[in-house]
């Protein structure tokens, strides 16, 4: 019985050996292509992530540009509704 069980287990071994011989090219060239989509996904996925770096750089200076702007408006019209007032209560007197 235990040399049926070697038998059956040293064929199973033996086709499936031969059946890897038989598709080791097959599997070869499927390596191959999943090396090379994994080269090509790793170059597209640096260039996305340097150019969204990128554009959140141009966000960011775009965003404090127009706070500065708002800021020096805010301060002039300020300024000018300071001076407005100085005028009123000047001519009242």
């Amino acid at each position: 019985m235990s040399e049926s069980k070697n038998n059956l287990a040293t064929s199973v071994l033996d086709i499936f050996l031969s059946r890897l011989k038989e598709q080791s090219f097959t599997i070869v060239l499927m390596l191959g292509g999943l090396y090379y989509q994994n080269k090509i996904y790793d170059t597209q996925r640096i260039k996305n992530e340097a150019e969204l770096a990128k554009k959140d750089l141009i966000i960011n200076e775009l965003i404090n540009d127009q706070i500065e702007r708002m800021t020096i408006r805010e301060s002039y019209l300020i300024q000018q509704r300071d001076h407005y007032v100085e005028d009123i209560i000047t001519n009242k007197q």
